[in-house]
């Protein structure tokens, strides 16, 4: 064998190694190196410290990240206290994540840091801060613009439950737009995560806006909560409207489920559905508190299953099912099969949950 061959293969291998994973959207599915993927996540606060490597376990591979203060939450650097609070870096958040084999996704939920600037329930265009914000946002896109593991959501539940304050479904285009551009603008590449309206729990916006706001743009998935609007329904009918939006062409992940929000109830029937249908779903959220009844552990790091449907015992489980490699067999058949070397790997076996209180 030559000497060129040998240094063909040594390049060769060595750049495969260490090349970036790759994440794309096309119709309604989110492509890991080109293989479509569903993942299962959790939302974590880890701008106050902590790291995702407690996650491994539970089968976790994307977290939501939480921005209180995106106005001054630093993007590099080490740990700096900003009006009395320690606030890690978004750069060490991703690196931390990255290093644990999860994506990032980070969602500003709020503007300063102050109770007064919450971005939940808000018209983010008729917001003091617009303008501010957009700006901020093209500082962030261009820290993140050649990190494809690093997705960015525009806004944590815009816009007011009932549809009121001024809501309309064409301003929530014309809000999308903008911010989506926005980003766009600084050249990054990113996947894009868009929320629904009525604070992040309809769809019916996105079935009867989203082909205008993917118009001539792309890698752009939608983000629906799952709370209210989606656990109070029967499974059949929340399996009926995920494949409704899946067969109008709009990949969408569940960015928040939990057993409480106004009300108490039990995400289960919802956890089956998108077992079924291969939805990618995160859990709010990542903590250490017993006492809260949307935390995941407790403070020893055991799952919480305190009077809340045993919420981390029953997520984890979900959490840990297999995945298969190549799941949306349809979607192959039409798009042709991917390469089997860029295949995503499935993991543990597949489990049947069980209602408990």
């Amino acid at each position: 064998m030559s000497r060129w061959v040998i240094l063909f293969f040594v390049v060769f291998f060595a750049t495969t190694a260490f090349a970036q994973d790759t994440y794309s959207v096309s119709g309604s599915r989110i492509l890991k190196n080109w293989s479509p993927t569903y993942w299962r996540g959790v939302n974590a606060m880890h701008v106050f410290g902590g790291g995702s490597s407690g996650m491994n376990s539970w089968g976790i591979d994307m977290v939501r990240e939480f921005i209180g203060n995106m106005r001054d939450n630093p993007l590099t650097g080490s740990v700096q206290q900003i009006n009395g609070e320690w606030l890690y870096s978004l750069q060490s958040i991703a690196d931390n994540n990255r290093a644990n084999g999860k994506i990032t996704i980070f969602c500003p939920f709020g503007w300063d840091g102050m109770s007064s600037t919450p971005l939940l329930g808000n018209n983010p265009s008729q917001t003091w801060w617009w303008d501010e914000y957009k700006a901020r946002y093209r500082e962030i896109a261009n820290q993140f613009k050649d990190q494809p593991d690093v997705w960015l959501e525009l806004w944590n539940e815009p816009y007011w439950w009932d549809r009121s304050h001024g809501y309309s479904d064409d301003l929530w285009l014309s809000d999308m737009q903008q911010m989506v551009d926005n980003i766009r603008s600084t050249g990054a590449t990113n996947i894009i995560v868009v929320p629904g309206a009525e604070t992040g729990q309809d769809e019916s916006v996105i079935l009867a806006k989203g082909k205008k706001l993917l118009a001539g743009r792309k890698n752009i998935i939608f983000d629906i909560h799952a709370y209210e609007n989606w656990l109070k329904d029967s499974q059949a009918n929340i399996e009926a409207r995920m494949q409704k939006l899946s067969d109008s062409g709009f990949a969408v992940i569940f960015g928040e489920v939990a057993p409480r929000n106004a009300e108490f109830m039990n995400p289960l029937t919802f956890l089956n559905a998108a077992r079924n249908k291969r939805a990618s779903v995160l859990a709010w959220l990542w903590k250490h508190n017993g006492n809260d009844k949307n935390a995941l552990l407790d403070s020893s790091g055991n799952p919480n299953d305190n009077n809340n449907y045993n919420w981390g015992s029953t997520y984890k489980a979900f959490a840990q099912e297999k995945r298969a490699a190549n799941p949306f067999t349809n979607w192959i058949a039409a798009n042709g099969k991917p390469n089997s070397s860029m295949a995503t790997p499935s993991n543990n076996e597949e489990l049947s949950l069980s209602p408990e209180a």
